[in-house]
């Protein structure tokens, strides 16, 4: 149970670290893209920051405003 957490815990750090390099690659502040994405900044910050169990509806609008989908099946 632990390992699962453990993994849950890397992968919203993951999310959260892509999310914020895009945003910062394409010179967004936080306020500007949760504006875009219909979410408040405190809400992306917790996100971006991989504190936050993002609902998968959210992750899609701000995948959306920076110009990406979410894949949820991907093949490494």
């Amino acid at each position: 149970m632990l390992e699962g957490m453990l993994r849950d815990d890397e992968e919203r750090k993951r999310i959260g670290n892509t999310i914020q390099v895009l945003r910062v690659q394409q010179g967004l502040t936080v306020d500007e893209l949760a504006q875009k994405a219909g979410v408040g900044s405190s809400l992306l910050t917790r996100v971006e920051l991989g504190k936050f169990n993002v609902r998968l509806d959210v992750l899609s609008s701000v995948a959306e405003a920076l110009g990406y989908k979410v894949d949820f099946v991907k093949k490494d």
